[in-house]
């Protein structure tokens, strides 16, 4: 309500007119603003751009910021991208944060930073793949197969390029062979499990 908005507007403005702000923390990120009305991130914004210290930090830098790349690590990443750091730059920090938004989160996946970064080492070429269909593998791994947090998340650090399998045309039918003519049915199905998420490229 306007009630909630207005307390909200003046707690952000204290914020951004404070002489207590880290220069580095003044770059525009609309994508991390917390989840206000658009009017109230509208105004957000504004106060950032029109912050005397304001500046946008290029996406490639932000990237770096955010998952605390080492020199060599971003070394890995661009070598594995097909137009290195134009790559990055052309997916943008928002498409971006919405992935990395997805990953981190309980609700969702439940990798934390380090996971995350690890598996965005090992197998960049992800970030180019639409999210949609990475929820929909995330899902089927989770709903269907039974995965829990934590063996959802061995099986991305082993495996990450699992993730651009479709699931009508490989996972599950790859799965459901091995449950109904290796695995003896249903039955067995505890110990088919932790072999998909230990050998994922099975």
């Amino acid at each position: 309500d306007l009630g909630n908005l207005g307390r909200a507007d003046e707690k952000y403005s204290r914020l951004f007119s404070s002489n207590s702000y880290d220069r580095n923390n003044i770059g525009i990120d609309i994508g991390s603003l917390p989840d206000h009305p658009d009017e109230l991130r509208h105004r957000i914004a504004q106060q950032k751009v029109l912050h005397p210290d304001f500046f946008v930090r290029p996406t490639d830098e932000w990237f770096r910021h955010y998952l605390h790349l080492s020199k060599s690590e971003e070394r890995k990443i661009y070598s594995r991208l097909p137009n290195g750091i134009k790559s990055i730059q052309r997916l943008g920090r928002h498409r971006l944060h919405a992935w990395f938004t997805f990953f981190l989160s309980d609700a969702t996946v439940g990798l934390d930073h380090h996971q995350l970064r690890k598996m965005i080492v090992s197998r960049p070429q992800l970030l180019s793949y639409k999210l949609s269909n990475v929820q929909i593998t995330t899902n089927y791994f989770r709903e269907e197969l039974g995965l829990s947090s934590e063996e959802l998340a061995s099986l991305l650090q082993s495996y990450p390029s699992v993730l651009m399998y479709s699931v009508d045309t490989r996972l599950r039918p790859t799965v459901d062979f091995l449950q109904n003519e290796c695995g003896g049915g249903k039955n067995n199905w505890a110990s088919w499990k932790r072999v998909i998420y230990s050998y994922p490229n099975i």
